[in-house]
């Protein structure tokens, strides 16, 4: 039950999963991602549609063949091999960060998708992967474009961190909203924020910060 968002209809962020879908299966330029260290920000800034291709659903078990994997790595895995996912599907690119050494060496083997592994501990990690997004995807990195990302990438999480810690949003509510997020646009993400943040109630210490900011 999503009614303790303050959004215009109370389906508004699983429509947003549904809309994320319809508009990959329709594009070339969407990339999919896998784990907390990929730097999203650099696919935002080659105009990519960044996408978490992570599984969180259990049925998809059901169809798994594997045995001894943690369920986040089977059902991810299922759903590859499956091709029941239809992020995973119009990926062209699956970038996976090698944090769970366990989920990259596994999604890294998967056949008939290209894969690149972000390897956090290697010096030459992000030249590395712009260039192998620069080759599929045949756009150009502009330095400029990451830092402006990065830059709004940092306002989403100070937003966010206030609904989360200062507001009277619950934390299912609030764990449900950051998960939703990651399938809309980055605009839409600060107008789903922003109307979040005018219509939460805070705390006293909170509100008093926020009035000195907007001075």
């Amino acid at each position: 039950d999503l009614h303790s968002f303050p959004t215009r209809r109370s389906s508004d962020l699983v429509v947003a999963y549904v809309r994320a879908v319809l508009r990959a299966s329709e594009a070339n330029d969407v990339v999919g991602y896998i784990g907390n260290r990929v730097p999203v920000e650099l696919f935002h800034a080659l105009g990519l549609m960044a996408l978490p291709v992570y599984g969180a659903d259990g049925e998809i078990l059901k169809y798994s063949r594997e045995k001894g994997l943690c369920p986040l790595v089977d059902a991810t895995l299922t759903y590859a091999r499956t091709d029941r996912c239809p992020l995973i599907h119009s990926s062209r690119l699956i970038v996976v960060d090698d944090a769970c050494p366990i989920m990259a060496r596994e999604i890294a083997g998967l056949s008939g998708k290209e894969v690149h592994v972000y390897r956090v501990e290697d010096p030459m990690r992000m030249e590395l992967l712009i260039e192998r997004l620069e080759h599929v995807y045949g756009r150009g990195f502009d330095e400029d474009a990451l830092n402006a990302a990065i830059d709004e990438s940092r306002q989403l999480t100070a937003l966010t961190a206030r609904l989360k810690y200062h507001s009277d949003l619950d934390g299912r509510s609030v764990y449900v909203l950051e998960y939703y997020l990651n399938f809309l646009s980055v605009p839409e993400r600060f107008e789903v924020l922003l109307r979040a943040s005018r219509m939460a109630a805070f705390s006293r210490s909170e509100e008093h910060t926020s009035e000195l900011q907007s001075r």
